[in-house]
């Protein structure tokens, strides 16, 4: 009688162990730092949760998870460009992108970074804020452009924001640092 007791003891205890180590396993943490999103991988449609704080449970099988990296990703765009009476500018800028947090635009970034690196990510903030700076020169007067480069700055800026929380980004820092001509004469 007093064998079986202790068997049934210990057999608690391994069972208890085994549940406490299975809890812990799928107890996943969001480091700071960083978005964790879980998603479900049973059926057609993926379902998303994003987490910023604290951790959630992740069942093996029918969830699963990756993270989105919170650090800012700075690059450097120098472009030729073309303005509104055909002239050729080489303009340089300075851009500092992230990940947002804002629940809308997250979703976004959920939806279309989930899995690329942080060069990809570059690559398309960098491709779309191209984009906005050919644009915005496109559409601006030679003489224009030295008495109106902080408005110039700000338009570009805000377009590109707006372009670029479109895939889950927000613009961080925005500085067009140098433009020069076609014989690399600075004008600003």
């Amino acid at each position: 009688m007093g064998i079986g007791i202790i068997g049934f003891f210990i057999g608690v205890t391994i069972i208890f162990i085994i549940i406490v180590f299975y809890t812990i396993s799928i107890y996943k943490k969001c480091p700071q730092g960083k978005i964790l999103v879980t998603y479900n991988q049973i059926g057609k449609e993926k379902t998303y949760k994003p987490i910023t704080k604290g951790g959630i449970f992740v069942f093996p099988i029918i969830q699963d998870y990756q993270y989105l990296d919170l650090a800012p990703i700075a690059f450097d765009i120098n472009k030729n460009v073309l303005i509104w009476d055909n002239t050729k500018l080489n303009v340089s800028v300075t851009v500092t992108v992230g990940i947002s947090t804002e629940p809308s635009i997250m979703e976004n970034a959920v939806e279309r970074l989930l899995g690329l690196s942080q060069q990809d990510i570059q690559d398309m903030a960098k491709d779309i804020i191209t984009g906005q700076v050919r644009l915005i020169f496109a559409q601006t007067k030679f003489e224009k452009i030295r008495t109106n480069i902080v408005n110039i700055n700000s338009m570009i800026s805000e377009n590109a924001n707006h372009e670029v929380n479109k895939i889950g980004l927000q613009l961080i820092n925005f500085n067009i640092t140098r433009i020069s001509d076609e014989n690399s004469r600075t004008l600003i």
